[in-house]
């Protein structure tokens, strides 16, 4: 099995190892990992700015408590891109890594439930 990504014993930390709660807030970071790779892939492709941070913004926080650091430079990379003129290929490329870095997470969260 590949290393994870979220670290289940600071999820557990964190609520107390409540089961209850874990599932919870599994269940909760399923919808906002699954929100942002959608939404990533749809306005950074699109090129819009303005809605990519608003999509990183709402992912950010528990990116930061979960130190999933490597989709922080990803989303940090993306706005690197798209203030620049890049081929569309490298645009894809990273698209790829996110979405595949946001399936591992949910994917993991699945598996706490």
């Amino acid at each position: 099995m590949e290393d994870p990504y979220v670290d289940v014993d600071l999820v557990s930390n964190l609520l107390y190892n409540e089961e209850k709660y874990i599932k919870e807030f599994s269940e909760a970071s399923i919808e906002s990992f699954t929100e942002f790779k959608e939404k990533f892939t749809q306005f950074f492709l699109a090129g819009d700015m303005d809605m990519l941070r608003q999509t990183g913004h709402k992912i950010k926080p528990v990116a930061q408590m979960l130190n999933l650091d490597e989709l922080l430079v990803m989303y940090e990379h993306s706005k690197d891109l798209l203030a620049t003129s890049n081929p569309m290929k490298e645009k894809e490329e990273l698209v790829e890594k996110v979405v595949g870095y946001c399936d591992k997470v949910i994917h993991q969260f699945e598996e706490m439930k």
